[in-house]
């Protein structure tokens, strides 16, 4: 204030020659003795900017994942934000010099001081035109950005054993190997093969920067994988376009830039046509994108050179015991049920499905009858023609962990879920309403506390691992073997009407 009561009371004296000379004058001055003020402001604006550029970079985003040219002008403005956004950081960083000031911050720096303020207010002038012009080239609401990696349905965490990191290890190589595009891991129903796609993902993001996945399921609806694929890379595919249309795009796409990008393709049961889909498969130009699948079945696509199948076997030696006990808890150091848990451990055959089934439908579980009874499940010889698909061990340690359920109305639930389709993401909310048009639920009159019935029963299939989280908060899904194994039970139980419609 005395500052400019100081310089209009000179101004009036000197007359109009003084309103030239002051003004000038003044911000001279001001640079010095606002220098707070104009850094501050330089701040805000420079906030202001950031924003603006977040938004124009989102809509950028999404015309490249769809495979559509970025207009010069919103280059060249990205170009200039950056730019002007660093030269501001750099000002707003040179502030710690100025306040230390000379001899030990016992003198200010006012040359430092004066220049440094007179860079701000200058680049907040930048920053603020920018600022506006950016402005016009945002929009009110993006397409979320597609997620970085997403999670696969496996019912166990990936457990560091040796057998295991050997056959990651070899998968990770033959990913950095340029001249194979196709990985296969393969393996039997129940030895975690899922699990390992997912862990080799989560290890090679420094290979990758996306990892489109898709679970392709016995009897697969190729359209739509095709479509979760291109969703996940943030490529909206029009259904109303030709087959030859939507795969040019998607192939368009997984090309863009020379990006990395994994395709991950669970439970895959037959080969088909990937080129058709727009996956490509190397040559040419595709030295960016491979594709990483899994299957029961190792004879898939024995037409394609420049692949590589790789086994993944049960656990072995001490992994099986280590395993079973993490899920099992302290109740198997129990001298009594101790040889019981080796028994039960041998004969899961070392299939990771069968053992974290058992281990953690037997958590806790002190009385011995129950471990005696597991065991014995397990040694009944199992006729089922499933079997052709599911291992006996996998199936039967299902089946027990099935039994053992001592709420009818769980194991009614479970067995209403294998009606829903492979892979399929079933709301919660969904089985609130069909519990109470079922009439499972006439003992309680209020929506709201069949809601919380319906969430106690799915956590306690979830802590079994009969179900699994589905994508979204307020979904469950099953693996596809806890599936198959759902719907032989449905067929045999007293609830076998549901396989009517559940079959397919």
């Amino acid at each position: 204030m005395a500052e400019g009561i100081g310089f209009s009371f000179l101004g009036k004296a000197l007359g109009g020659i003084g309103e030239y000379l002051v003004a000038p004058i003044g911000q001279q001055f001001g640079y010095l003795f606002c220098f707070n003020i104009n850094i501050q402001n330089l701040e805000t604006q420079l906030d202001s900017l950031k924003v603006t550029r977040e938004g124009v970079q989102l809509g950028v985003n999404e015309t490249r994942n769809n495979v559509r040219t970025v207009g010069p002008h919103l280059e060249a403005w990205l170009t200039k934000a950056n730019d002007n956004t660093a030269e501001a950081e750099t000002i707003i960083k040179d502030k710690a010099q100025v306040q230390k000031g000379c001899f030990n911050g016992w003198c200010p720096n006012l040359k430092l001081r004066y220049s440094l303020a007179r860079k701000a207010v200058k680049k907040t002038q930048e920053l603020a035109l920018l600022h506006a012009e950016g402005s016009n080239y945002i929009q009110s609401s993006y397409n979320p950005p597609p997620p970085s990696i997403e999670p696969i349905p496996t019912t166990t965490e990936f457990q560091g054993f040796d057998s295991r990191i050997l056959v990651m290890n070899e998968i990770i190589e033959a990913l950095k190997d340029d001249g194979i595009h196709l990985i296969g891991i393969c393996g039997m129903a129940g030895v975690g093969k899922a699990t390992m796609a997912e862990e080799v993902a989560k290890r090679t993001k420094n290979l990758y920067k996306e990892f489109p996945m898709a679970v392709v399921s016995q009897e697969p609806d190729l359209t739509k994988v095709q479509g979760c694929i291109a969703d996940m890379l943030g490529l909206k595919l029009d259904d109303r376009e030709s087959p030859i249309a939507r795969a040019s795009l998607l192939r368009k796409r997984l090309l863009l830039d020379n990006k990395k990008i994994l395709v991950i393709l669970d439970d895959v049961w037959a080969e088909f046509d990937l080129e058709d889909l727009g996956f490509p498969l190397g040559g040419g130009s595709n030295k960016s994108c491979k594709i990483l699948f899994t299957s029961r079945n190792r004879n898939l696509w024995k037409g394609i050179q420049n692949k590589r199948f790789i086994q993944l076997q049960v656990l072995v030696g001490d992994e099986p015991w280590h395993l079973f006990r993490k899920k099992v808890g302290d109740c198997a150091d129990n001298l009594d049920l101790l040889p019981l848990a080796k028994d039960i451990v041998n004969e899961c055959g070392g299939l990771p499905l069968a053992l974290v089934t058992m281990g953690s439908t037997l958590m806790n579980e002190h009385n011995q009858y129950h471990w005696k009874d597991a065991l014995r499940q397990l040694r009944t010889p199992c006729s089922e023609s499933l079997l052709s698909e599911v291992p006996a061990k996998v199936y039967q340690a299902l089946y027990f962990s099935y039994n053992f359920l001592k709420d009818e109305r769980t194991k009614k639930l479970f067995l209403f879920c294998c009606l829903f389709p492979e892979d399929f993401n079933i709301h919660i909310e969904d089985l609130v309403r069909y519990g109470i048009g079922l009439r499972w639920f006439e003992d309680i009159d209020k929506v709201d506390e069949v809601r919380d019935r319906v969430n106690v029963l799915v956590d306690q299939l979830k802590s079994c691992y009969l179900l699994l989280d589905g994508r979204f908060e307020g979904q469950i899904k099953m693996h596809d073997v806890v599936h198959d194994v759902a719907i032989s039970i449905a067929a045999k139980d007293k609830h076998g009407f549901m396989t009517i419609h559940g079959a397919k």
